[in-house]
């Protein structure tokens, strides 16, 4: 076992020396990646490619032919593979600390109180679980604003940065409305005490639009006005089909901009979503389909989508061990039918679309932000080895918690 050790010991320092400059060197805005196998997301796989990125921006791609500008710094990548920065989707990175027992949230209020005022991005920060999740590629995340009640408030899109300054990249990803009693405190307590709920503020939202005199309880419904028409997104936290149609009725009631977020076990509902185009998160891979349905029903959920040209996005979504375990949830849809290049997108270009980030985001073109990530093998294997990730073109801190705790406790 020791020898196992010190050998990938010794292998992650080769890379870690091929790859990133002395720990006293400046960092450097203008970079090139030479050699490396390109997953571009958009244009295919580019072999023996060249990437170069300067003030945070991918400025130039293409084959080993590529001119690099003289002067610049190049990191050679031969043997190892490039591809976007992960994007998750719901999850509570920058909300808790390592030591802490209590999640930030946008409200103190115990008991669930709807408070669709409220915003996560006021309270998300740069904790120690940013580097964490960092560590294996993931570049930006929607941070969920939480399961207090049907109407939790607005999550937030972050890039996982250690500056809290650079930390949000869209304050208000989204209204969340959480389709599913999540506590037994929660108010209303059923799916359809809440979608009646929520279709009395939305009504009451139309009113004060047009005019209606402000009473003193119409905080919640105010809330709603920028949704009406679609002007602004709305998350809906889904699991089934009930929850799915419940959604999309309301989507057309009220000419909503949704994005179904947590999809799991769902059947009858994929035409409809299908017909709808509204993007959707499948969550939860890895849990108990319903009684009497295949054991695969939920792990072949996003090849059935992908079949019926519904845009598949994948989030980690309470996942043991965290969000940094999205790639393999992404490895195992492959295994049970989605085709890997759409798996892959499914966690980086996928997201960055269905939250209106797409020219920014998820893929390897020019203009977009170089959140890139250098790995020893394909992304979706759980062998592979994250070297190096990238954020606006800057050489994220690989280190965190877990690998002091293991530096500081692996025998020698």
């Amino acid at each position: 076992m020791i020898k196992w050790r010190q050998k990938l010991a010794l292998a992650c320092t080769s890379a870690v020396l091929s790859l990133a400059p002395a720990a006293h060197a400046a960092p450097q805005d203008d970079i090139a990646i030479v050699h490396g196998k390109l997953l571009t997301v958009t244009h295919g796989t580019i072999e023996n490619g060249t990437l170069i990125m300067s003030e945070g921006k991918i400025t130039g791609i293409g084959g080993p032919g590529t001119k690099v500008p003289p002067g610049i710094r190049v990191i050679d990548a031969k043997g190892r593979t490039v591809y976007p920065g992960l994007f998750d989707v719901d999850n509570s990175i920058g909300l808790i600390d390592p030591d802490s027992t209590r999640m930030a949230t946008p409200t103190d209020d115990p008991a669930g109180t709807p408070v669709p005022w409220g915003f996560i991005a006021d309270v998300v920060r740069p904790t120690d679980q940013v580097a964490v999740e960092r560590y294996n590629g993931l570049t930006n995340a929607v941070v969920n604003a939480g399961s207090q009640g049907p109407l939790p408030g607005h999550s937030a899109v972050i890039q996982l940065v250690d500056k809290k300054a650079d930390l949000v990249v869209d304050r208000d990803a989204g209204l969340v409305i959480n389709f599913q009693g999540r506590r037994a405190a929660d108010y209303p307590t059923t799916v359809f005490g809440i979608v009646g709920y929520v279709r009395q503020l939305l009504v009451r939202a139309g009113e004060l639009a047009a005019g209606a005199k402000r009473r003193d309880d119409d905080a919640a419904a105010e809330a709603f006005i920028p949704y009406l028409g679609g002007k602004q997104r709305i998350i809906a936290h889904v699991k089934n089909d009930t929850e799915v149609g419940d959604a999309l009725d309301l989507a057309a009631e009220f000419k909503l901009d949704i994005v179904l977020v947590g999809l799991a076990d769902a059947d009858t509902s994929l035409d409809r979503i299908a017909t709808s185009g509204f993007p959707v998160v499948v969550g939860m891979l890895f849990d108990d389909p319903q009684p009497g349905r295949r054991y695969d029903q939920i792990l072949r959920l996003p090849a059935r989508m992908a079949e019926k040209g519904i845009p598949v996005s994948i989030g980690s979504l309470g996942i043991a061990g965290g969000p940094r375990n999205l790639p393999y949830l992404a490895g195992a849809a492959v295994a049970f039918g989605l085709p890997h290049d759409k798996a892959l997108q499914a966690i980086t270009l996928g997201p960055a679309k269905a939250f209106g980030l797409s020219d920014r985001l998820g893929s390897l073109d020019v203009g977009k932000a170089a959140n890139i990530v250098i790995a020893d093998g394909d992304p979706l294997d759980v062998t592979t080895d994250v070297l190096q990730v990238f954020i606006e073109g800057r050489e994220a801190d690989m280190t965190n918690r877990q690998t002091r705790l293991r530096d500081r406790y692996w025998p020698e």
